[in-house]
């Protein structure tokens, strides 16, 4: 698939990849797909939720409290390698693309 990045997004991208890459390295087939589906999960939640993604867009908020709201609304949801990589997706504006559900498809691509 291929999407349109700027410049902030296309790192974040390839941040979101690395920390991809090493979640899944080593993995089975069961463990990565179920991964995915995860990530997938957040995504689609972050796609469908404008103040949200405004909370996480917001550049008066700090990683700390990014990385909280990650936590209060995924953690009873996601598995801890889910969790993290969400929050690191997050901590690198990987939701600062407008389709964050696109982003999550590019980097698993």
């Amino acid at each position: 698939m291929r999407i349109h990045l700027g410049g902030s997004s296309r790192q974040s991208l390839v941040v979101a990849r690395g920390k991809l890459d090493a979640a899944v390295k080593g993995a089975t087939a069961a463990n990565a797909s179920e991964l995915s589906s995860q990530l997938f999960f957040a995504a689609d939640v972050l796609s469908k939720n404008t103040s949200i993604r405004r909370a996480f867009a917001d550049p008066a908020r700090d990683a700390a409290s990014k990385g909280a709201l990650v936590k209060d609304l995924f953690a009873k949801s996601l598995a801890a390698t889910a969790l993290g990589n969400t929050h690191s997706g997050i901590n690198s504006s990987l939701v600062s693309c407008r389709r964050p559900s696109a982003c999550a498809r590019a980097a698993c691509d």
